[in-house]
């Protein structure tokens, strides 16, 4: 039992993790008014919705663009991701909060990547 309690620990820790979260998209690129996002050619794969419009599971290598006041949401066996764009006038990026459950255990955090 102590086993399965250290490695649910373990996975959630890694989902959860601030290495996943630099590794969710292969690119994050501002376009003008538009943030475009490309996500990875190999590992996870999730249910995607762009403003609670189901988009079924990403591709490896697909891009969307997200513009002001769009909600992006990445659905995981475990857990999902909430993925909005921010824009201020020198800079911009994606406001990313991690919502993740592994049995009772459950861990919430909010991170940001900046656009290049």
């Amino acid at each position: 039992m102590l086993l399965v309690t250290v490695f649910a620990t373990a996975i959630s820790l890694a989902f959860a993790s601030d290495d996943n979260i630099n590794n969710l998209f292969q690119e994050v690129k501002r376009v003008d008014n538009s943030i475009a996002i490309t996500f990875l050619d190999r590992g996870v794969r999730y249910s995607i919705k762009l403003n609670e419009k189901d988009l079924g599971i990403n591709r490896y290598k697909q891009t969307l663009s997200l513009k002001p006041g769009d909600t992006l949401t990445l659905i995981h066996k475990h857990g999902s991701y909430t993925v909005t764009p921010i824009f201020g006038k020198d800079s911009a990026g994606l406001n990313i909060k991690s919502h993740f459950y592994w049995g009772k255990e459950k861990t919430d955090k909010n991170y940001f990547i900046e656009a290049k």
